[in-house]
C-alpha cells in the first residue's frame, strides 16, 4: 500500500477515529525507534572491550557437573 493511498484513507476517516489513529501511529513510531536504539546499543556492546576480562576466566563448571543431561 502506498503512502498516497494511506493518506486518502486517513482523509476518509471520521473525526472521532483520528485520535485512535494518532495513538496507533505514535505507538508504531516508538516501537521502531526502540528497535533502532536496541540495534545500535547491541552493536556498541559487541565492539566494546568492557567484558574482555571474562575471556580470561576459567570455566567453573563442565559437563561432568551436570546431574541430568538434556538433548
Amino acid at each position: 500500500m502506498t503512502k498516497e493511498l494511506i493518506k486518502i484513507k486517513i482523509d476518509l476517516l471520521p473525526a472521532n477515529k483520528l485520535d485512535a489513529l494518532r495513538k496507533f501511529t505514535d505507538f508504531m513510531l516508538c516501537k521502531a525507534n526502540n528497535e533502532i536504539i536496541t540495534r545500535h546499543l547491541m552493536k556498541l556492546l559487541e565492539q566494546s572491550s568492557a567484558f574482555n576480562f571474562l575471556n580470561d576466566e576459567p570455566d567453573l563448571y563442565s559437563a561432568k557437573n551436570l546431574i541430568e543431561k538434556y538433548q
